[in-house]
């Protein structure tokens, strides 16, 4: 006997204009850009034919359908979250919740200009700036729009945040345009350590679960920027501020 399971994601997507060197993903930024973005269901089954039925609604996933299609273009004029139902021709359907929120940014700040967070000489500000495609295009790299999420130099010390406990956690090089050596030690060598990368937004960047004492490398792939990297072990808990340069 076969047992049918199906998978369900909701890929990604950009408005028009915007890319991932200077925006968030599921994000309309009033002042720039495109104003609606595209959605796709990508739906994979264990056993054959894998035909598949949607249904698309927000609000929630029981609430009234308005599209039947894989890819279905969306234009919020505020946050929205939107939900899939899927169904394979044999009737079945993905265990889990599939849903992608797409937000709204109003970054206006003048006639034809835009909020930035301008990355110059090793440190992030806010400017408002022309909203020509060129002037945003043309802006070094590790900028991105909308306002500054928190301003760091390049300069400063950045040191571990020691929240509880005996949780060692230390970086270096620190700001880095490559990579970040971490060491880490934690005080129960027969508890694991989680790690959760965050960046500028909010995103989620990675997410391990480690071994207790040792030495990782991360950081090679991402983007110039600011992140928070936070470990936890049982009740204790540490953080680090990275800053990974322009190459």
């Amino acid at each position: 006997m076969k047992v049918d399971k199906v998978d369900a994601t909701i890929a990604d997507a950009y408005a028009s204009g915007v890319s991932s060197s200077i925006g968030s993903p599921n994000t309309i930024y009033i002042g720039y850009g495109g104003s609606s973005v595209t959605l796709t269901a990508q739906a994979t089954s264990s056993l054959l034919p894998t035909t598949y039925v949607y249904k698309w609604t927000t609000g929630s996933p029981a609430g009234a359908g308005f599209a039947t299609t894989q890819s279905i273009t969306v234009s919020p004029s505020a946050t929205t979250t939107y939900f899939v139902s899927i169904k394979d021709a044999n009737g079945c359907a993905p265990i889990g919740q599939v849903s992608k929120q797409v937000k709204v940014v109003d970054i206006r700040c003048g006639t034809n200009k835009v909020t930035v967070c301008q990355f110059k000489n090793g440190s992030y500000t806010t400017t408002c700036v022309s909203s020509s495609a060129k002037t945003i295009n043309g802006l070094p790299a590790g900028s991105y729009l909308g306002a500054c999420v928190q301003t760091v130099t390049t300069k400063n010390v950045i040191s571990e945040e020691n929240i509880t406990g005996e949780l060692q956690v230390s970086a270096m090089p620190n700001p880095t345009s490559t990579s970040f050596t971490v060491a880490l030690k934690g005080n129960n060598h027969e508890e694991k350590i989680k790690m959760l990368v965050v960046d500028m937004y909010g995103r989620i960047i990675e997410n391990r679960i480690l071994p207790n004492e040792q030495t990782i490398t991360l950081g090679d792939k991402y983007r110039p920027g600011l992140y928070i990297v936070r470990f936890t072990q049982g009740k204790e808990s540490k953080q680090l501020k990275l800053i990974k340069l322009p190459n």
